[in-house]
């Protein structure tokens, strides 16, 4: 019988095969490269960071994403520009401001994953409607207890 060391070793070689079963899937359709909603990796990253993590400054994200304070000042500002970020007053102190999602990114997302879950379709037609809810379920777990973890609340 495996030990969890070794079971994680297993999960974590599968979520590469799957990544990139969905990047693939993602890649190949044509609604993913529509200027109008052009996004770049950075970017994204940065947007799933805060949806993760909430209001952030500038330095959290870098650090967070592990990128230097200019490379996410950067990227901050573009996505303030395009109405995905919104800046404003950190709440525990005056003198920093935090950014926060937009009301446009909510739109962004509803939209992409509705489209999403038509298109990636085919990478979960190997589960059973049971088993698909179980993978949700414990997908569920694992996202709950990191955002629980997370120092960022």
């Amino acid at each position: 019988m495996p030990n969890r060391k070794q079971t994680v070793s297993k999960i974590l070689g599968s979520f590469q095969i799957i990544r990139r079963a969905l990047l693939q899937q993602v890649a190949e359709h044509q609604s993913c490269h529509e200027p109008r909603d052009s996004i770049s990796l950075a970017q994204q990253m940065t947007l799933l960071t805060v949806a993760a993590r909430g209001a952030m400054s500038v330095k959290d994200i870098a650090a967070a994403r592990m990128i230097s304070s200019s490379a996410a000042t950067q990227v901050v500002n573009s996505l303030v520009d395009k109405g995905l970020l919104v800046r404003s007053q950190d709440t525990r102190d005056r003198r920093a401001t935090v950014v926060t999602l937009g009301e446009r990114y909510e739109q962004l997302v509803a939209t992409r994953t509705e489209n999403a879950a038509t298109y990636l379709k085919p990478v979960f037609d190997a589960l059973t409607t049971e088993e698909l809810q179980e993978y949700e379920r414990l997908n569920r777990k694992l996202v709950d207890s990191l955002r629980h973890d997370s120092p960022q609340k």
